[in-house]
C-alpha cells in the first residue's frame, strides 16, 4: 500500500513540477519579447539621434550659406551705389564696405568648411544607425518566431499534461493529496524527495536513524523532521 501510494505521489508529481515549468516558460516568453522589443526600440532611438545630428548640421551649414548670400547681396549692392556716386571719397567709402563684406564672406566660409568636413562622419553615422537596427530587427524577427512557435508547443504539451492530471489525482489517499497540494502551491517544488547519504533530498538536513529506519522499513509514510517533505529510498521502488 506505502509503496503503491508513493509511485502513484512520484507521478502525479514529475507531472505537476513538469506543469509548472511549463508555466514559468509560457510567462517567460512574452518577458524577452518585451525585452526584444525594448532592444528594437533602443537601436531606433540610436538611429533617431543620428539623423537629428546630421539634420541639425545641415540646418547650419544652410544657415551660413544664407548668411553668406545675403552679405553677398550687399557688396552688389555697394557696388552698383559705385556706379552713382559723385565724389571719390563716396567711392572709396563703398570700396572699404565691399572689403569689409569680403572679410566676413571670408570667415563664414570658414566656419561652412569646418562643419561641412563633419558632414561625411555624421552620414556614416547614420548609415551604421540603419545596418544597426536592420541587424536587429532580422534577429529580433527570428528570435520572435522561434518564441512563438515555441509558445505554441508549450500551451499544447500543458493541455495534454492536465488533462491526464485529475486521473491521475484519483489514485492518491485524499489526505496525502491534501498535504502534497499544500505544498506545492507554497513551495513550488517537490513534496515526495529521495533519501540520499543519509540525508533528506529536499533541504539536504542529516536525518535521524529512527527517520531512516521507518522509510527503509516502508511500513508507514516518512516525513523529514526538518521541511516535512515526504521522504523515500529510491533503492526501494521499482521504476
Amino acid at each position: 500500500m506505502i509503496d503503491a501510494q508513493l509511485h502513484a505521489l512520484l507521478r502525479l508529481q514529475k507531472l505537476d513540477l513538469t506543469l509548472l515549468q511549463l508555466k514559468k516558460e509560457a510567462k517567460h516568453i512574452p518577458e524577452r519579447k518585451e525585452q526584444l522589443d525594448q532592444r528594437s526600440a533602443h537601436a531606433k532611438g540610436r538611429l533617431e539621434a543620428a539623423k537629428a545630428a546630421l539634420r541639425a548640421r545641415e540646418a547650419q551649414i544652410k544657415e551660413l550659406e544664407n548668411a553668406i548670400e545675403a552679405v553677398q547681396a550687399r557688396i552688389n549692392r555697394y557696388k552698383n551705389q559705385q556706379m552713382e556716386v559723385k565724389t571719390n571719397e563716396s567711392y572709396k567709402a563703398l570700396e572699404h564696405e565691399i572689403a569689409q563684406c569680403g572679410e566676413e564672406i571670408s570667415a563664414l566660409e570658414d566656419q561652412e568648411l569646418e562643419l561641412m568636413e563633419t558632414l561625411d562622419g555624421l552620414k556614416a553615422d547614420v548609415r551604421k544607425a540603419e545596418g544597426e537596427v536592420e541587424n536587429a530587427q532580422t534577429a529580433i524577427d527570428g528570435e520572435c518566431k522561434l518564441l512563438d512557435e515555441r509558445l505554441d508547443v508549450v500551451r499544447e504539451q500543458f493541455g495534454e499534461l492536465k488533462a491526464r492530471r485529475e486521473d491521475m489525482a484519483a489514485e492518491v489517499d485524499a489526505e496525502l493529496l491534501k498535504k502534497y497540494f499544500g505544498h506545492l502551491s507554497s513551495k513550488q517544488d517537490a513534496y515526495v524527495v529521495p533519501v540520499r547519504q543519509q540525508t533528506c533530498g529536499g533541504c539536504h538536513m542529516k536525518l535521524t536513524p529512527q527517520i531512516l529506519h521507518d522509510v527503509n522499513a516502508m511500513t508507514r509514510l516518512t516525513h523529514c523532521n526538518y521541511c516535512s517533505r515526504l521522504l523515500y529510498d529510491p533503492a526501494l521502488l521499482d521504476g
